[in-house]
């Protein structure tokens, strides 16, 4: 029996776990619609931030009240000027301590070490090195967030972080599926070892979504073990492995399925 993996990885490396102060924006409604400007919510471009007032910077919102719902663009006060890359904190996504054009999340950090990334639309929106990730909230096919690219057995991510973050790159398609590598938390769960989230897991893994347990990365140089235990969900022993290929990634090894 083989995990069908490629596209539950995705799932498992969002780090979306509802609307609260540690996740990223939450299931929403098209952000591309136009809102109501009677309710003090204005419809702004994140990446070339067009809010009229020098004092706020324009983000996707999750601040949710009467007059500003959730995961819409709005303008709102700007309460720091960390840069891209830099820790920052954050009560809301959206309400936070990064620069203009920048958002506080854990895409290409952890649930508990979180970054300040850029906006994008596209990819020329983010320096060498980065992708433009989407799925920031359902139905928004236009806003993004830059993430740096990393390898599975590469050096790319400082300590703590290790590569294992998996993404869905903003130009994507159902037909065209393109995923993307980026660092994450590192975690103490050994392969096989029990996990919700890849950040659960230690360097050189990520979390199968559908056994919770941690599989290996693969290369040439690193290969498959030949089963792995999947906790009496089948009676042959355990899982058959094969290095596959991540739909999309450059072509720099895969994981175990």
């Amino acid at each position: 029996m083989r995990i069908l993996l490629v596209m539950g990885v995705l799932a498992a490396g969002c780090g979306s776990k509802g609307n609260n102060g540690n996740s990223d924006l939450s299931v929403a409604p098209d952000l591309a619609g136009t809102v109501d400007l009677a309710a003090g919510v204005v419809t702004c471009d994140p990446v070339k931030q067009t809010c009229i007032d020098p004092t706020v910077k324009c983000t996707l919102s999750n601040m949710g009240t009467m007059t500003m719902p959730d995961n819409q663009r709005a303008c709102v006060p700007i309460k720091g000027t960390n840069k891209d890359g830099d820790p920052c904190t954050r009560t809301q996504f959206g309400d936070d301590d990064c620069d203009k054009g920048l958002v506080c999340t854990l895409r290409g950090a952890s649930l508990t070490m979180l970054r300040c990334r850029k906006f994008c639309h596209v990819a020329a929106d983010c320096d060498a090195g980065a992708a433009c990730t989407g799925q920031l909230a359902a139905g928004n096919t236009k806003d993004g967030l830059c993430v740096p690219l990393c390898t599975p057995f590469g050096s790319e991510c400082a300590t703590p972080f290790s590569c294992g973050g998996i993404f869905q790159d903003l130009a994507s398609t159902m037909t065209m599926p393109k995923l993307v590598l980026t660092c994450r938390g590192t975690g103490a769960a050994p392969i096989n070892g029990d996990c919700m989230t890849s950040d659960d897991c230690a360097a050189g893994g990520i979390c199968d979504p559908t056994l919770l347990v941690c599989i290996p990365f693969c290369d040439d140089d690193h290969p498959c073990p030949a089963t792995l235990d999947d906790g009496g969900l089948t009676d042959d022993g355990g899982v058959s492995l094969s290095c596959a290929g991540i739909t999309g990634a450059p072509n720099n090894g895969g994981v175990c399925q």
